[in-house]
């Protein structure tokens, strides 16, 4: 639907880059997309669907979400992911791991969501 234009949407590189560690994972997914694979799909999804760059202050918005969300070990990720969306004014995330966004400020909604929403 985002790809159609009948959801409105914006990627972040992490995210992209996150994607490709998943698909491109033997242990999450089977069978494992090629690098090559994984590439030219998202590739083609950068292309399709506007990707915002990472804000040159990024790391100071991350530390006033810490502040806030204290995070450790993988979980900064999402963290840093949500101090992206704030800087970039996106208030709402879909995504299958609605519990990790649970931060002031975020929407988390899974796809089944997102997609009854626009339907």
């Amino acid at each position: 639907m985002a790809v159609a234009g009948r959801l409105p949407a914006v990627l972040l590189p992490q995210v992209l880059i996150e994607c490709f560690s998943v698909v491109t994972s033997p242990r999450r997914m089977r069978p494992p997309l090629s690098p090559q694979q994984a590439w030219t799909n998202l590739r083609w999804l950068s292309r399709t669907i506007e990707v915002r760059p990472v804000p040159n202050t990024m790391l100071d918005d991350l530390e006033l979400v810490l502040a806030r969300h204290p995070a450790r070990g993988r979980d900064v990720f999402d963290i840093a992911i949500v101090a992206q969306m704030i800087n970039h004014g996106i208030r709402t995330i879909c995504t299958c791991n609605v519990g990790d966004f649970r931060v002031a400020g975020i929407q988390a909604i899974d796809p089944p969501q997102a997609v009854a929403s626009y339907a």
